[in-house]
């Protein structure tokens, strides 16, 4: 009987850790231009959960720093500009691509070579984690 519901108890922490963060697809990183210091990655994030989902902090294993990017228009040019935390609604999906939502890598360590993988962590506000590996493409 204990063994069941120490299985049972298990099993709700689980779901529940499971419900708090976000379904990733479709990530990738593009290769490093030559001679730049910075990259960029993509992904699809969807809230799946019924509560809202903050993003707070970003990092990876290939950068000194991962921020995330958007692009807005100031003074009649388009810039980037740092996100210091994306709220995800329930059931909502926010697609991280060129010209929208990305992972700036800052300060490689090394270049992003096509057929490599590295990993991002995405801290939430509930601290709980997640790491996706990161397939990087040619450009």
């Amino acid at each position: 009987m204990l063994k069941l519901l120490v299985g049972l108890a298990l099993m709700v922490s689980t779901s529940a850790m499971a419900q708090d963060t976000l379904s990733i697809s479709d990530a990738r990183a593009k290769a490093s231009i030559p001679g730049s210091q910075n990259g960029v990655a993509f992904a699809t994030l969807e809230n799946l959960s019924s509560t809202p989902i903050t993003i707070h902090h970003v990092t990876s294993d290939i950068s000194k720093m991962t921020q995330i990017h958007t692009h807005e228009m100031r003074d009649g040019m388009m810039s980037m500009k740092h996100v210091p935390e994306l709220t995800i609604a329930p059931s909502e999906q926010v697609v991280f691509q060129s010209g929208g939502y990305h992972f700036m890598l800052m300060d490689l360590k090394k270049p992003l070579v096509e057929g490599q993988t590295f990993n991002l962590t995405i801290s939430y506000d509930n601290n709980q984690t997640q790491t996706i590996s990161i397939p990087v493409e040619g450009r």
